[in-house]
């Protein structure tokens, strides 16, 4: 039997499984350091749908998944796909901060030592480290049923924020479909500390469980029937 659904993703697929085992959704897990998506060994194939450069038992459960499906590509209009990929904030936005470049112009007034970042540098940022994530979503929407979904806003108001809205921008303009669990359930702020697991920087098995709830009220995740 064909699972509901597939999700591919870094560290923060962590969640929307635990979501999708409370909501008793069929998923089956494909993740990958955000070591290895930052680096970009990890890609979209013709053949597999995705594949991963240089990590054999990767490879190995990639093409296990593959017969779990027929044969069918894991980028496939058969099975949907929900996508936690693409960000990786924590292994581009610290080294941005450490010489204390700020994206908010209050910041900026308030730290002396601080230097700006213009909504110009910002974007140019994320596009040198990003635009291949952001054509691999490109191809994975293209030939599938993907839907990415932004990882949770931890720190509102701070550099993080301001790169998270870039990606969705330019994911957006790539044609990739987002849904945005924190502004669906938060109004955009930050995720209140009884969705925060113990980490400090991912959400809990409740933020997953209320994200993937969403997720089947509004149409975008469904049962499958047969």
């Amino acid at each position: 039997m064909l699972p509901d659904v597939i999700i591919i993703g870094d560290s923060h697929s962590t969640a929307l499984m635990a979501g999708c085992h409370a909501h008793r959704i069929r998923a089956e897990l494909l993740q990958f350091s955000g070591n290895f998506w930052h680096a970009g060994h990890i890609l979209y194939h013709a053949q597999h749908g995705i594949w991963i450069r240089g990590l054999t038992a990767m490879q190995t459960r990639i093409l296990q998944l593959r017969e779990q499906l027929g044969g069918r590509s894991i980028i496939s209009r058969d099975v949907p796909v929900i996508a936690a990929m693409g960000y990786h904030l924590g292994r581009m936005v610290p080294p941005f901060g450490f010489n204390r470049h700020v994206t908010d112009a209050d910041g900026f007034q308030d730290d002396a030592d601080s230097s700006y970042a213009s909504q110009a540098m910002v974007e140019a940022y994320a596009d040198a480290f990003r635009a291949g994530h952001i054509r691999m979503a490109q191809r994975m929407a293209r030939h599938g049923n993907m839907l990415l979904v932004v990882p949770p806003r931890l720190f509102p108001g701070t550099n993080y924020d301001r790169f998270a809205d870039a990606i969705s921008r330019r994911m957006t303009a790539a044609g990739v479909r987002l849904f945005d669990p924190s502004a669906a359930l938060f109004a955009g702020s930050g995720l209140p500390a009884d969705y925060v697991a113990e980490d400090g920087v991912h959400g809990n098995a409740r933020y997953g469980a209320e994200a993937v709830g969403l997720m089947l009220g509004q149409g975008l995740l469904a049962r499958r029937t047969a």
